[in-house]
């Protein structure tokens, strides 16, 4: 992660944010018929290399962007609670919804805020959660990982399709194509070990400043 998440100071030390992935995308922005129709390959006798490598174009582009292309589900661990109530940055745009935020209280047990003790604004690039009004902040107990919220973030599939945009659609068929066409030359290199700084820069537009 390239920056800790929110943008209030915290009580204590200063803190960063953990990221773990939960329930990973239920598909891939392209599927592997288009990545074929795309490389024109008309043979299914390397559909399998083909995922691996659509699956990583995906990771890699949503590394150089700072999004999370298909929507999936996260916990984002902190060492507390911003101080003066401030708001907490939740990583990898665009934020769908916040399933729970848990605390380890003063006395060592885990609980869960009331929902309509904070506000999801996903108003901005990056989504924020806040006390809402008349809340504040619980009060945490001081040790690693004592705050954890759950959330869902990326594009959502609608209808059976991610609504990742046409534009990540398309540089990621390009650079499956590019995999594909150079797989001995490179084969063991990673996606990013690839010649693409032209090709990377059509994501420009849609990378997070300051996360990446």
């Amino acid at each position: 992660m390239g920056r800790g998440f929110g943008s209030a100071p915290f009580i204590g030390e200063p803190m960063h944010g953990r990221l773990r992935l939960i329930t990973p995308p239920a598909m891939e922005p392209v599927s592997l018929a288009e990545a074929k129709l795309h490389a024109r390959i008309d043979h299914d006798l390397e559909d399998g290399l083909l995922a691996t490598f659509i699956a990583a174009a995906r990771q890699h582009g949503e590394q150089l962007t700072g999004r999370q292309f298909v929507e999936a589900a996260y916990e984002l661990s902190l060492d507390g609670f911003p101080c003066d109530d401030g708001p907490i940055e939740l990583p990898k745009p665009p934020l769908q919804a916040v399933e729970a935020v848990s605390f380890v209280a003063p006395d060592g047990i885990t609980q869960t805020m009331s929902a309509t003790d904070y506000v999801v604004d996903t108003s901005g690039l990056l989504g924020r959660i806040y006390p809402a009004d008349g809340a504040a902040w619980p009060a945490a107990r001081r040790r690693r990982n004592a705050v954890t919220i759950s959330f869902r973030t990326g594009w959502p599939v609608v209808t059976g399709n991610p609504s990742t945009p046409d534009a990540i659609k398309s540089w990621m068929l390009c650079r499956v194509t590019g995999l594909y066409e150079q797989r001995e030359s490179f084969a063991g290199r990673s996606v990013s070990a690839l010649p693409g700084d032209f090709l990377d820069g059509l994501l420009d537009p849609w990378r997070v400043a300051g996360v990446v």
